[in-house]
Formats: structure tokens, C-alpha cells, sequence
């Protein structure tokens, strides 16, 4: 009898054991999973921001220069 509670008990811990091994393991899964999209979400919005700084910095450029080689024109004329 106490050896049939015994072996109930040492079964019951061992899955909880394992139950809460498989947690931990799932819980570690879901933190990296939301880290790897935190850091997708941040290079995106960075990468962006900094994408749009050098459009405007090309534009910027460009237009400079064409108003200059415009007013040079003007003024050879």
C-alpha cells in the first residue's frame, strides 16, 4: 500500500518535473521569440529613420546642385 502511494508520489513529482521543465523550456522559446521581433521591429524602425534621412540628404543634394548649375548658367548668360 505505501509502496503503490510511493510510486504515485515519485510519478506525480516527475511530471510535475517535467511539466514545469517544458514550461520553462516554452517560456525561454516565447522570450526569444519576442526579443528576435523587438530587435526586427527597432533595425526596421532605425533603418527606416535612417533611410529617410539619407532620401532627404540626396534630395537635398541634388536640388543644391541644380539650383547652382541653374544661378552659374544665369549668370554666364
Amino acid at each position: 500500500m505505501s509502496m503503490c502511494l510511493t510510486i504515485n508520489t515519485a510519478s506525480a513529482i516527475l511530471i510535475t518535473k517535467n511539466f514545469i521543465i517544458t514550461m520553462i523550456i516554452t517560456i525561454k522559446k516565447i522570450i526569444v521569440v519576442v526579443v528576435v521581433v523587438v530587435v526586427v521591429v527597432v533595425v526596421v524602425l532605425v533603418g527606416g529613420v535612417v533611410v529617410g534621412v539619407v532620401v532627404v540628404g540626396v534630395v537635398v543634394v541634388v536640388v543644391v546642385v541644380v539650383v547652382v548649375v541653374v544661378l552659374q548658367q544665369q549668370q554666364q548668360r
